[in-house]
């Protein structure tokens, strides 16, 4: 996954427009196979999917570090 952002406080109606067209160039064949080109596996999803997995890595990443007993120097 290649994740893309947008500032924080970018307007909503925004974030739909680029969600909308970041999608339909993921329907593109030439562009899915420029990507796989490059090692790249592209999928699309909504900004509340795409918040809710970012939320799920941070939680998930916490815990490893915690479990795993490193200290910051």
């Amino acid at each position: 996954m290649v994740p893309l952002f947008a500032p924080a406080g970018t307007p909503r109606d925004l974030v739909q427009k680029l969600n909308a067209a970041i999608a339909d160039a993921l329907r593109q064949p030439d562009v899915m196979a420029k990507m796989r080109l490059q090692g790249l596996e592209p999928y699309g999803n909504s900004p509340e999917e795409f918040a809710a997995w970012i939320e799920g890595q941070a939680r998930l990443w916490a815990r490893v570090i915690r479990d795993s007993g490193v200290k910051p120097e």
